[in-house]
């Protein structure tokens, strides 16, 4: 695992080293999930097939049995003005992903945007520029994971690095593959830390002899030692850093990633 900063601008290799915590008490908090399906037959036409499987169930049970509130929208009523932040027009993040404190996106995607399949107010793609979660006009979302293929493009980090207020984003730096139990077994290991949970639960692709996922887990903080303490405590299930902290787009700055090309994304 490689680990980029904006502090010292180095990259270094780095050991996960993470303790497994019980799990924590009940949280009443509000998660936010986007599933579009229907792309090739839908409005906006982003990709030749239907869309990804819903990756997210296991975790959305587990979610409501830990007490929070999750607002899930499939199909055709999941949409790109959801992430669109609410200062651009058409935008309404702070009505849906960003009024939420975890907001998800399982999808289509590509370098530095995500893709619906079906057009609203004119819109099909959320692009980095756009998406502003955790500050703006929702400014409530401290943590957002994507499982879009390439949105996290390691060639393109200002599209995650210079966007948004949250304290950790997760995603994909090439083509994502994925079976319905990974993003559950992420949940289940966020007990430990998110970012150690994410890189290694989410690296291996089902099956034999099928690749590594690209994995990118961003974390941000106020100073170098804000970073490190969001870093190594911020856990989904264990219950931590679950608030917006409120940063500032030129706030300190890591990012964590397993790197296996970026074959299929966009070029930079």
């Amino acid at each position: 695992m490689q680990t980029s900063s904006n502090v010292r601008r180095t990259i270094e290799v780095i050991f996960i080293v993470g303790s497994i915590l019980s799990p924590g008490p009940s949280y009443a908090y509000t998660a936010y999930i986007d599933h579009p399906s229907g792309y090739a037959s839908g409005s906006c036409h982003n990709a030749d097939n239907d869309g990804c499987g819903d990756v997210t169930y296991g975790m959305r049970s587990a979610l409501g049995s830990a007490g929070w509130s999750v607002n899930y929208w499939s199909g055709t009523n999941a949409w790109a003005t959801d992430f669109i932040d609410c200062t651009i027009t058409s935008g309404d993040d702070c009505n849906q992903a960003d009024a939420a404190q975890l907001a998800v996106y399982d999808g289509h995607g590509n370098t530095g945007f995500i893709g619906f399949a079906t057009s609203h107010a004119g819109l099909c793609n959320a692009y980095s520029n756009q998406t502003e979660l955790g500050r703006l006009g929702g400014a409530t979302s401290a943590l957002f994971i994507s499982t879009a293929c390439c949105y996290m493009h390691l060639g393109k980090s200002s599209n995650f690095t210079d966007h948004g207020g949250l304290n950790q984003q997760l995603g994909f730096g090439g083509e994502s593959s994925m079976d319905n139990d990974m993003m559950n077994n992420f949940y289940n290991s966020s007990s430990g830390v998110n970012y150690g949970a994410w890189i290694v639960e989410m690296e291996d692709r089902p099956g034999w002899f099928t690749g590594d996922n690209t994995t990118v887990a961003f974390t941000r903080g106020s100073s170098t030692s804000d970073v490190n303490t969001n870093k190594y405590s911020c856990g989904l299930k264990r219950g931590t850093c679950l608030s917006r902290k409120g940063y500032s787009v030129g706030s300190a700055w890591v990012y964590d990633y397993y790197d296996h090309g970026s074959d299929g994304c966009a070029p930079v």
